[in-house]
């Protein structure tokens, strides 16, 4: 009865060693999960960061060959102009 008692008592104590490394593999997975989404989160913020700052390039850029545009007309408007005339 003894010997089956420390038997007992041993596979316990191997129960709870084991209980306890995988507790504590369990909690450095979340941590790293933790670290994980927080470097996600960061990621997603820079590129709705960069499109923001992309679209306002874009606007600029057609804003700028909208009025260059408007220039080239003009332009060959008044060289035209004065041949047609001729």
């Amino acid at each position: 009865m003894d010997k089956e008692k420390e038997g007992l008592k041993a596979e316990l104590t191997r129960m709870k060693q084991s209980a306890a490394e995988n507790r504590a593999h369990l909690e450095a997975l979340e941590m790293e999960e933790r670290k994980l989404l927080k470097i996600i989160s960061e990621a997603d913020a820079e590129r709705l960061r960069l499109k923001k700052e992309l679209d306002q390039v874009f606007i600029m850029m057609m804003h700028y060959i909208f009025m260059h545009g408007k220039k080239v007309v003009n332009f060959q408007h008044d060289v035209w102009s004065p041949m047609e005339i001729i």
